[in-house]
Formats: structure tokens, sequence, C-alpha cells
């Protein structure tokens, strides 16, 4: 009896382009391109003062090949076009930051980590930047399939800000919003790694496939 949104057309090309064998920076940009709103994030994600660039990107391209780089966007236009699958939610946690720049600063944490790691096994920065674009997708689900349960959860996070939204999650629907994410993403035919990474990230003594 629930709605359950389709996988954004955006988010599909992304999938299917990253299954074939040979494709390259023109057909990502013709898929991003496409998609007006994930294009104009990604060309502010690549002139912010976060990268430090001396001279503005005025195209994808630019922007791919001087700043950002093709995994990092690959990922990053996979992300925002999932993002906008799901509306913003009416209800809010009051004081806390807005979902996207949540997101963002996840997302950008990740990456900043994953560069970090130097041993061979060492997990991919684009993926990383991915999972933690990801992280609180979930917070997207309630509020879009269960927004009068979601708008007392908000409630009882705002009263009792000291404990896990997970743990207030399963108080109200007996299943945590990291369960509901991942659920829908392997839905989506999203890799493997995303879907663990969501489920189990509040599992700090996680062991299992994609642990690393």
């Amino acid at each position: 009896t629930l709605h359950i949104p389709p996988l954004p057309d955006t988010a599909r090309r992304i999938i299917e382009l990253q299954g074939q064998e040979d494709y390259g920076l023109d057909d990502l940009v013709k898929i991003i391109e496409a998609d007006p709103p994930v294009a104009a994030r990604i060309m502010g994600w690549a002139n912010s003062s976060f990268y430090g660039t001396q001279t503005p990107s005025t195209s994808l391209n630019d922007a791919i090949m001087r700043v950002l780089g093709f995994d990092m966007v690959f990922n990053m236009a996979l992300g925002m076009a999932i993002g906008n699958a799901l509306t913003l939610p009416r209800s809010h946690v009051s004081g806390a930051s807005p979902y996207w720049l949540d997101a963002v600063y996840n997302a950008a944490a990740m990456e900043a980590l994953a560069k970090q790691i130097t041993a061979n096994d060492s997990p991919n920065p684009g993926t990383c930047y991915l999972a933690g674009l990801l992280a609180n997708f979930g917070t997207l689900v309630l509020g879009q399939v269960f927004p009068p349960q979601y708008e007392i959860i908000c409630r009882l996070t705002a009263a009792y800000p000291q404990l896990p939204c997970s743990y207030i999650d399963q108080h109200v629907l007996s299943v945590s919003r990291e369960v509901l994410a991942a659920t829908l993403f392997e839905l989506w035919g999203l890799p493997d790694e995303i879907c663990c990474a969501v489920r189990f990230q509040q599992v700090s003594n996680y062991t299992g496939m994609h642990q690393s």
C-alpha cells in the first residue's frame, strides 16, 4: 500500500552507463546536462571555496577535468539524482542543518577520510563520497512515505536530542531510516557497497560484506 518512488531517469542512465564496457567523459556530460538541477549543483560545488580554484569553471567538462575528476562527478551526479527522487519533508527538527547541506558535508568528510587511507585495499574516494551523500537519505524516505509518523519522530528528536535517530525511528515505526533507505537502494540496483554503508552506518562493530 506504500508508494515507492521509481528510480529517477538520470540515476538510471548513470547506472546503465557504469555497466557499459566503454564509456567516457562526453557520455557522462550528456546525461548531467539533461538534468539542470544536478548540473547546477555540480558546477556550484566545483566553484566553491572548498576546492579553492583560482579560475572558476564555466563548463561541466572543465569542472570535471580540472577540478573534480571523472570518478567524483560520476558518484556526485548519481547521488544528487537519487536525492531528487524525493521531496524534502515538511516536518523538520528545530535547529538541525538543512538536508542537502548536511549531505554535502557528510560526503566531503567521507571523501577526505578515504584519501587518508594508504593501504592497498583502501576504499575508492568517489564511492565514499556517494555513501556520505546518501547517508541520511532515509530522512527523505520517512518524510515522504510516512509523513504523520515522521512529524512525531521530529518532535521526539527535538525533545530528546541525546537519543540516536535510529532508536526513535524504531520506537515509532519499528524500523530505522537506514534500513528503509538501504532497502530502497537495493530495489533500485545501487552498488552493494553503498547499500551496506547506508544500512550499517550506525553499527560501530559491524563485520560482514564491505566492512572495510
